[in-house]
């Protein structure tokens, strides 16, 4: 994407779709949005209360109190150009705000698929803003933002050791800080990478091994203990569906597995994060040319940890 039209796409997004929402979205009450929660049959979730015109790119995350949604719109016939930012509403006094834009936003640079870590305290996006004051690096790259008392810091590269690899799309971290991700240039084989978190910076990425990268993956999720990772391949016959892989009692990753077809569709599946109580499963269905967020038991994940090496299977909110 050119850079003016970047900027012209964002400040439509800003003062558009942003404004269109103060009057006309309701304010839910409860928790997940006042949502009824599901059962091991995938529903839409809250559709009219997150971007009801237009598609989800990044799936919501909650915050690890639950008073807290993350997600980010996307272009659609209903919607016009993309809005390129992250939205959050807050729950106070039991009600949900109405959307808003995230304060590390930019006026001329995109924010989009948020991923809050397990105890809340960063939230890592995909952006093409420079990484600093006079640079011009305006390929997509990983950034966070961390909290400062009840608001959020500037935003802050991940560093060179990562984005110096092209990226896209979904990331997650683990509760060291850990980040995951997908590379599909720069290195011989794509697929999912770590980069762990060391005295304060992101060490150079490792390929994790063949049972998650046999196949090209994308999309990672990982859980805060790193006991399992959930993660997207693209099936010649049923186009994007999410697997799993687990450790094991030596902390080998198991060969990934396919979840079922309660949550892999005829459609596109992908985007996978797990809610912090570790009891609902979000992600994206491509329904009616347009993603929407669906959610789920995540008991459909531990239904396929026979032979692993068990434990929890709580989540962390980290988006696609």
């Amino acid at each position: 994407m050119k850079i003016p039209a970047v900027i012209a796409i964002v400040m439509v997004g800003v003062f558009g779709f942003a404004g269109a929402q103060e009057g006309d979205i309701p304010r839910p009450q409860g928790p997940y949005l006042g949502q009824t929660p599901p059962n091991t049959t995938p529903v839409l979730f809250a559709a009219d209360l997150l971007s009801p015109r237009c598609a989800i790119h990044g799936c919501p995350v909650f915050s690890p109190g639950g008073e807290e949604v993350f997600w980010g719109p996307m272009s659609g016939s209903k919607c016009g150009e993309k809005n390129d930012e992250i939205l959050f509403r807050k729950q106070v006094d039991g009600v949900w705000s109405e959307p808003r834009v995230v304060p590390f936003s930019s006026a001329f640079w995109d924010s989009d698929d948020p991923c809050l870590s397990p105890d809340g305290k960063r939230i890592y996006f995909t952006t093409h803003r420079p990484s600093g004051l006079l640079r011009f690096d305006f390929d997509e790259k990983i950034m966070y933002a961390e909290r400062e008392g009840t608001g959020w810091s500037s935003a802050r590269s991940v560093g060179r050791a990562v984005n110096a690899m092209f990226r896209h799309w979904q990331v997650s971290v683990n509760r060291n800080y850990d980040l995951f991700f997908h590379a599909e240039r720069e290195t011989d084989k794509p697929g999912i990478f770590v980069a762990r978190w060391v005295r304060g910076a992101y060490q150079k990425p490792e390929r994790l091994p063949d049972e998650i990268n046999s196949v090209n993956s994308t999309n990672p999720f990982v859980a805060p203990d790193e006991s399992y990772l959930l993660f997207v391949r693209t099936m010649p016959e049923t186009g994007d569906d999410i697997f799993v892989s687990f450790k094991d009692a030596n902390g080998k990753w198991t060969e990934a597995r396919k979840l079922g077809d309660a949550v892999n569709s005829a459609s596109h599946d992908m985007c996978p994060n797990v809610s912090p109580d570790g009891k609902f499963l979000f992600f994206l269905r491509l329904r009616e040319g347009m993603n929407r967020a669906f959610w789920v038991s995540a008991s459909v994940i531990e239904e396929l940890r026979i032979g692993s090496s068990g434990g929890s299977t709580a989540g962390g909110p980290c988006g696609r």
